[in-house]
C-alpha cells in the first residue's frame, strides 16, 4: 500500500479556537479576561425592572382601592332595602354604569333640581345612602355612580351621561365626598354653566372656581384627620367669596359616610346619626338659600 511520506498535515485546532473565540466575544462574551459592556442586556434588565415596578404598583392599587375598599355599613344596606321597596332608591345603569339613584319624595314642585354626587376614594359608593336619602326631599333625583376601582379620577366625567339621563331637571349641583368632591370641583370647573352649584364634604377645590358663578358650601368637620388641614385653609382662595364653609364640631371624616370607621381618621364626639342630620340640614339651608326659582 502507498503511503505518502513527508506531507505535513496541518494543525487547525488553534485556528478553531480562535474562530470560538471571536464568536463567543461578539455575544458579551470576555476579551483578555475582562466583561464587554452589553448595552441591549441592561436595556432589557432595566425594562424588566420597569415592568415588574409598574405591575406591583397596579396591583397594590387595585388592592388597595377595589378588595380592600370600606364597604357599606349594616344601616346604609338597610336604608336601601327599605328605599327601593318604596320605588324610592334604585339601582340603575346609565350609559353602561352602576348608579344608586334617588327619587324625590318632597311635594310636588315645577322647578326641579337634580345632584350628582361623586363617591370618596376606596369608598363604596352605596355607603353613602342614609345622607343622600335625607337629602331626597329637597331633590327631584340623586345620582351617586360607582366608580371604576372605587376612584373618582377614572369616572370623573359620569356626570355627563347622567345629565343626559335626566333632562327633565332645571338645576344642577355637583357633590363629593373627601377624594369625590375634589374630582367633583375639578369636573364641574369646566362645566360651570351647566351647574347651579358645588356642595363639598370634607374636602376642597384644585381649581380656581372663584369666579365661575357657582354657589358654593364646603362643610368639614373639626376631628377630621384625613384630609389636610393646611390645604383645605389654602384652598379657600379657589372658592367663590360668598362660599359658605361650615365647620362641624365634633366631627370626623368617615362619619359623611356610611361605612365605619375610617384609617387614620380622628374621633368623633358626635354621633354618625348626628353628623348626618347636621349636615343634611346645613345643605337643605344652602338650598333655599340659593334657590334657583327666586331669580
Amino acid at each position: 500500500m502507498y503511503e505518502p511520506k513527508n506531507i505535513p498535515i496541518r494543525d487547525n485546532s488553534r485556528r478553531k479556537v480562535e474562530l470560538d473565540k471571536q464568536s463567543f466575544d461578539a455575544f458579551g462574551g470576555v476579551i483578555e479576561g475582562k466583561r464587554r459592556f452589553s448595552f441591549g442586556k441592561f436595556f432589557i434588565t432595566i425594562l424588566l425592572l420597569l415592568i415588574l415596578a409598574i405591575a406591583g404598583g397596579c396591583g397594590f392599587f387595585y388592592y388597595k382601592m377595589e378588595l380592600k375598599a370600606y364597604q357599606p355599613d349594616t344601616f346604609a344596606k338597610q336604608t336601601i332595602r327599605e328605599g327601593s321597596s318604596a320605588f324610592g332608591i334604585v339601582e340603575h345603569e346609565i350609559d353602561g354604569h352602576d348608579c344608586l339613584v334617588f327619587y324625590g319624595n318632597g311635594p310636588a314642585r315645577e322647578h326641579h333640581r337634580g345632584l350628582v354626587f361623586y363617591p370618596g376614594g376606596a369608598v363604596d359608593y352605596q355607603a353613602y345612602a342614609p345622607l343622600l336619602n335625607e337629602l331626597r326631599d329637597s331633590f327631584s333625583v340623586i345620582v351617586v355612580p360607582k366608580m371604576p376601582m372605587q376612584f373618582a379620577w377614572f369616572g370623573r366625567n359620569y356626570a355627563d351621561a347622567i345629565r343626559r339621563e335626566y333632562t327633565g331637571m332645571d338645576e344642577w349641583y355637583m357633590a363629593g365626598h373627601s377624594l369625590g368632591g375634589l374630582i367633583a370641583a375639578n369636573y364641574v370647573a369646566g362645566h360651570e354653566k351647566e351647574y347651579r352649584g358645588l356642595i363639598l364634604l370634607a374636602s376642597y377645590s384644585m381649581k380656581d372656581l372663584s369666579d365661575s358663578g357657582l354657589k358654593v358650601l364646603s362643610i368639614c368637620g373639626d376631628a377630621d384627620e384625613v384630609i389636610s388641614q393646611e390645604r383645605f385653609a389654602s384652598a379657600r382662595k379657589n372658592l367663590p367669596s360668598d362660599a359658605a364653609v361650615e365647620i362641624l364640631k365634633g366631627a370626623n371624616h368617615g362619619q359623611f359616610g356610611s361605612y365605619g370607621k375610617q384609617a387614620g381618621d380622628g374621633k368623633a364626639s358626635i354621633r354618625a346619626g348626628e353628623q348626618r342630620e347636621q349636615t343634611a340640614e346645613l345643605i337643605r339651608q344652602f338650598l333655599d338659600e340659593n334657590d334657583g326659582t327666586e331669580e
